[in-house]
């Protein structure tokens, strides 16, 4: 079966990239203003254009540096036993996402007895030979969210005008100096600023901290892509102030992508939920045309591996606000489960009952409570008092741990995941909230939401 995933997903990828990607590259002017055709002419330029923005760090290394002690002896061969090759196979996380290959852990956690053995002849010729596949040498690169408060739906939330300005450097990981990571890791490629607008000093506050970036990034011989930099005006009675990079004005936005989710200048989620769905619904047609068998174990497993990653991606933040976005969300499910052979003429909710899945809506709430168990159970300190904090009275009833209610302006606050979540958490008995493990949470958690929905 999970031969068959794997088959259905590169021959999606194959079909994607075949409809929309174009391998050749048209013909590019040279330094004389000629044009040209030639493969070898093409690579020469963009190899001459590439070296001219490349930081050479002329910074000599300390030669007082240790040379290292060869401990094995000129021994370089290693063993790559194949009882360990599986063993890590075996223990891949089936619920991260998948990586430049396209490949879901899942799937080689399950054809882990298959791939064992070519895995280590791959590992053991790379060992001797001193090279690393091609392959191997890509990555997904996704900023993450660490500590410190969300200070601009704070801003929002308290009635002030907040400007965020999107900012990008050109060609980052080729400029930037190797060695400046202390710096260089906070901006990344792509970097943002933001501060509450309320006032002319404010406006001029964010407009002296562009600055800043800008001597920066001079400094570290580094170049914004202004073309990219945008403004994103928030809130009430936004002033709409005009910032300067450089000699350039920055353009203004209505809405903007970060970290893979459009965000828009009301904090309308509208527009993400109709880009998920978008994006989800054309992969139950690829299936329908490149599968023959229609059984629900092909069908579900597809489902769960290819469609709903997209249907559910950073939901807890974009989560829709609307029922016409609940509903256009919810009919991408509709659809994948009327595919499955056997079940026509059955109601949705009877569909998603053979099938043992839950309705978009009820794994929503399921997602915000397993995330709200996690930040109590792990991150409670820092953030956390202000993000979820727990009702301290001794006169409280129910589980033991309830969080305490939040009082803002903005009915759009409300639809927060700090807030939507407070009411269902605070409704879920004792021995749900107080688990001993993630685990044990969401097996109590399943039995509880059948009775909640």
């Amino acid at each position: 079966m999970w031969r068959a995933i794997a088959f259905v997903h590169h021959l999606f990828y194959y079909h994607y990239y075949e409809k929309y990607y174009y391998e050749n590259i048209g013909s590019l002017l040279d330094e004389n203003g000629h044009l040209t055709n030639r493969d070898i002419d093409k690579a020469e330029m963009f190899n001459a254009f590439f070296t001219s923005v490349f930081n050479t760090d002329d910074r000599l290394w300390d030669p007082r540096c240790p040379e290292l002690e060869d401990r094995d002896c000129g021994n370089d061969k290693l063993p790559a036993d194949p009882k360990l090759v599986r063993d890590l196979l075996l223990h891949l996380d089936a619920y991260k996402s998948m990586g430049p290959d396209g490949i879901h852990p899942r799937v080689l956690r399950e054809l882990a007895d298959v791939i064992v053995r070519p895995l280590s002849i791959i590992f053991q010729q790379s060992w001797e030979s001193g090279e690393v596949p091609v392959d191997w040498k890509l990555a997904n690169v996704v900023p993450i969210f660490k500590k410190g408060k969300k200070l601009v739906t704070h801003l929002v939330d308290q009635g002030k005008p907040v400007d965020v300005i999107f900012s990008d450097f050109s060609k980052a990981f080729n400029t930037v100096s190797h060695r400046l990571e202390g710096v260089a890791s906070k901006f990344a490629d792509d970097t943002k600023l933001g501060g509450a607008v309320d006032s002319i000093e404010g406006g001029e506050a964010l407009q002296r901290d562009l600055d800043r970036l800008e001597n920066w990034a001079i400094t570290n011989c580094m170049r914004f892509n202004k073309g990219k930099c945008r403004i994103l005006h928030l809130g009430r009675g936004n002033p709409g102030y005009i910032y300067r990079l450089g000699d350039e004005t920055l353009d203004t936005s209505h809405a903007e992508r970060d970290l893979g989710v459009l965000v828009n200048s009301k904090l309308n989620m509208s527009q993400q939920c109709a880009q998920a769905a978008r994006k989800a619904n054309r992969i139950p047609g690829c299936i329908k045309h490149s599968i023959a068998s229609q059984s629900r174990e092909v069908i579900v497993p597809l489902y769960t591996a290819l469609v709903q990653p997209h249907l559910e991606y950073c939901v807890q933040f974009w989560a829709p606000q609307y029922k016409k976005d609940i509903k256009l969300l919810e009919s991408v499910q509709r659809r994948a489960t009327k595919m499955v052979k056997g079940l026509e003429g059955k109601t949705y909710e009877e569909r998603l009952k053979s099938l043992g899945l839950f309705s978009l809506e009820k794994r929503r709430l399921r997602g915000d409570l397993i995330v709200a168990y996690s930040f109590l159970t792990r991150g409670s300190e820092g953030a956390g008092a202000d993000l979820l904090p727990l009702v301290t009275s001794d006169r409280t009833q129910g589980n033991g741990m309830k969080l305490r209610w939040g009082r803002f302006r903005l009915d759009i606050r409300k639809r927060f995941f700090t807030e939507r979540v407070v009411g269902h958490w605070n409704r879920l008995p004792r021995e749900v909230v107080t688990a001993p493990s993630l685990t044990e949470f969401r097996k109590h958690l399943d039995n509880a939401l059948s009775h909640m929905l």
